[in-house]
């Protein structure tokens, strides 16, 4: 049975603002209705459309139209290299490329149309606000083998996600969202496609207000936006222009997720501002967030699963784990993706069926615990290594460097010799104003045991970040090692 949601329409203010520009739900529905012109002759039953570009107005209608369709989408940021560009055009093998005239040579012998053709279509099809069935989207991931995974998510999916996102946070004082993450990054859903269902207006920057962190208070302040969603990088990067946060003054929901929220971070916001904050968890192969845990004090927790999704904590045997005990984190229910496109090994890999816990399960690779009641998320399967005999995991070591003072932001990586008979920690850090060495050292003997104290740190003013917001480890140590 087809599943219905429509956008609520509060008002005709509610609407999409870009460059100054504002777009009601009447204009919107407008701009997909031509699209619709396109797509619902050629394109409306279960093909697979690839979209790349700069993010603006026309690429919000394009999206919105092809939810209505049984089409997924496939978007792609515009400064994707090359050769990750063509492995994911191979993989996908698009029935249509809606694209800019600018990137027309990436797509040499594909069916392609022009974002800037848009405006040359006619309004033939009245826009209806309704699901299609079928694929939503097709999101690509870094693969282990290096290779892009495109995680699949159903239409059936999305919905679940946002009926759960209802149910979760309460948005009713909200009345606008800031857009600013990349198309390309399954949490712009949450910004765009959900904030628009949900009856807000839409702030769209554009991409100086989204580099810039100084052009970006400005965007939030001048807009009075109510509610910002930002990994903890982009946050602290943001904070380093704006030590008094008058940018989130007016700010009534703050949703942070994609990277641990240092508690440092989460007490400088209690202190300053009177937003509500949360802690959002999930993995692009679970929808986008599947779970919200709204932080009223310093424990920084990732909550309880929300309404159609649920938790296991399982071991290296596949057995559930007790109370505080860590193990790997696997996640059930409506919210968890098809697979991946074309790849049955990584899917199959990833997506277990579990006789211990009676369904299909997503394993997550993080590590978490479950404590009087919510979980907490402790580190990455994958980002554990072995020194003297000891398990340690990078996380912990940059939540203790993190809790100084004088340090804005640190990572952690294990440097291995080239003929790997010798290994040792290394803290990359941006310290600040407070940095003292002798008191950064002090820190950590305090904190940490011997061997999970780093031998060598290295300084540096800013780190590199990727399209989603997150700290680009490879890049950062490619900077450190040469």
């Amino acid at each position: 049975m087809r599943r219905i949601i429509k956008m609520k329409i509060v008002d005709e203010m509610s609407s999409l603002v870009y460059e100054g520009n504002r777009y009601t739900y009447d204009a919107i529905c407008n701009g997909c209705s031509k699209w619709l012109s396109l797509i619902g002759k050629q394109y409306a039953e279960e093909k697979k459309i690839l979209i790349m570009g700069e993010i603006n107005e026309k690429f919000f209608f394009l999206i919105l139209a092809l939810l209505s369709t049984n089409s997924a989408y496939i978007p792609i940021d515009a400064k994707t290299p090359k050769g990750r560009l063509n492995s994911i055009v191979q993989q996908v093998k698009p029935d249509l490329v809606v694209t800019s005239q600018n990137y027309a040579d990436c797509f040499v012998g594909e069916n392609y149309f022009f974002f800037e053709d848009y405006d040359n279509l006619l309004q033939e099809k009245e826009f209806c606000n309704l699901w299609g069935d079928g694929l939503a989207y097709c999101i690509f991931t870094s693969g282990s083998t290096g290779n892009p995974k495109g995680v699949m998510i159903e239409k059936k999916a999305f919905q679940s996600f946002i009926m759960g996102t209802n149910m979760a946070i309460d948005f009713t004082e909200c009345l606008s969202v800031l857009c600013i993450t990349s198309m390309s990054f399954d949490i712009f859903g949450l910004e765009s496609v959900y904030a628009l269902n949900q009856g807000k207006t839409v702030f769209l920057a554009n991409e100086a207000q989204r580099n810039n962190p100084r052009l970006l208070k400005s965007f939030i302040m001048q807009n009075n936006i109510d509610c910002v969603q930002m990994t903890p990088s982009r946050l602290t990067l943001l904070l380093c222009t704006d030590r008094t946060m008058q940018s989130l003054q007016n700010v009534k929901v703050i949703i942070v997720g994609g990277e641990d929220f240092p508690a440092k971070l989460l007490s400088a916001l209690h202190s300053r501002i009177s937003a509500r904050v949360y802690n959002a968890y999930g993995p692009s192969e679970a929808t986008i967030w599947v779970s919200y845990s709204e932080l009223l004090d310093s424990k920084v927790n990732i909550g309880m699963p929300m309404h159609g999704t649920r938790f296991y904590i399982l071991d290296e045997l596949g057995e559930q784990v007790g109370e505080n005990i860590v193990g790997e984190l696997y996640i059930g229910g409506n919210n968890l993706a098809l697979g991946y496109l074309a790849n049955e090994k990584e899917t199959n890999a990833r997506f277990i069926y579990s006789a211990v816990c009676e369904e299909r399960l997503y394993r997550t690779g993080d590590l978490c615990k479950k404590s009087k009641g919510k979980y907490y998320w402790v580190g990455r399967v994958d980002n554990q290594v072995k020194i003297q005999g000891y398990r340690i995991e990078m996380e912990e070591i940059e939540k203790v460097i993190k809790m100084y003072e004088g340090i804005s932001d640190a990572i952690v990586y294990l440097h291995k010799s080239e003929d790997v008979t010798r290994q040792y920690l290394v803290a990359v850090i941006i310290p600040n104003g407070c940095f003292d060495e002798n008191g950064y050292r002090k820190h950590l003997i305090k904190y940490l045991p011997k061997y999970m104290i780093p031998q060598s740190t290295k300084y540096v003013e800013h780190f590199l970040y990727t399209i989603s917001g997150k700290v680009d480890r490879k890049l950062v140590r490619q900077e450190i090692e040469g």
